[in-house]
């Protein structure tokens, strides 16, 4: 039941079709105009997915490229140990390996906002990207103008670049999502496509919630060797797929 972090794996919809259109673009080596790439959206909606999948590209269809993923609390620990970074001469613009990587792809930048040293790496190092003409891609749950607004530098260093979101599907998307995930991560569990529209009607607020509900309902089967049917479906989510789950039938 391993989740894949690749293009192919990575469900498209219209709310999510730029932002999954322009990070392919750049994986591809069309960065022109579209670097930084920010990646904004709420927790659960792919944004680690698309970095994923950006390296995974990356590395796999250019010889010798290489990408580099960092999430937040990784660059914030390195950029503490650069010595001399604030106001000093050394490292100036921040960890060699952040400013030579083919892209550079960093997790959850606005967990950086509130840290200084943390800021003002993540400042040269984009700048000093930017100067190379080396790609760069980050996400940010929040709202990239309520990020440059307590971080001004960034807005001059993503002036060049492109910002794309990442949103909730509608219906009809949403039960395509399911159905393909259904599909992938439940076999040998019967038929998967009853889980779809009882799922479909939760009110939950992200697609990994979703998600997270699928994995529990096919590891409830996988541990008691249940095969799906629309009646096991009914037992698990109710009888209206109401949001209050029926953790205890779930727990394994």
């Amino acid at each position: 039941m391993a989740v894949r972090m690749t293009f192919e794996d990575f469900v498209e919809y219209r709310a999510n079709r730029a932002a999954a259109r322009a990070a392919m673009a750049l994986a591809e080596g069309r960065s022109d105009g579209l670097s930084p790439l920010g990646i904004q959206g709420p927790p659960g909606m792919g944004k680690t997915h698309l970095l994923n999948a950006i390296a995974e590209r990356v590395t796999g269809g250019h010889p010798g490229a290489d990408a580099l993923y960092v999430n937040a609390d990784g660059f914030l620990a390195e950029s503490r140990a650069v010595k001399g970074l604030v106001g000093g001469r050394s490292d100036r613009d921040g960890p060699r390996r952040y400013q030579t990587a083919h892209v550079l792809l960093i997790d959850d930048l606005d967990r950086i906002a509130g840290d200084q040293r943390g800021r003002e790496c993540a400042t040269r190092v984009l700048s000093a990207r930017r100067r190379a003409g080396l790609p760069a891609v980050f996400s940010t749950a929040l709202p990239l103008k309520e990020m440059a607004a307590a971080w001004p530098e960034l807005a001059q260093v993503c002036g060049t670049g492109v910002a794309v979101r990442l949103g909730m599907p509608d219906g009809e998307a949403l039960r395509a999502a399911l159905g393909r995930w259904a599909h992938d991560l439940g076999e040998g569990i019967g038929d998967t496509s009853v889980l779809v529209a009882p799922l479909a009607t939760l009110s939950l607020g992200s697609l990994r919630e979703y998600k997270a509900m699928l994995l529990r309902v096919v590891a409830y089967c996988v541990v008691t060797d249940r095969r799906l049917s629309p009646h096991l479906v009914e037992e698990l989510l109710g009888p209206t797929a109401v949001p209050t789950i029926r953790t205890g039938a779930l727990r394994t």
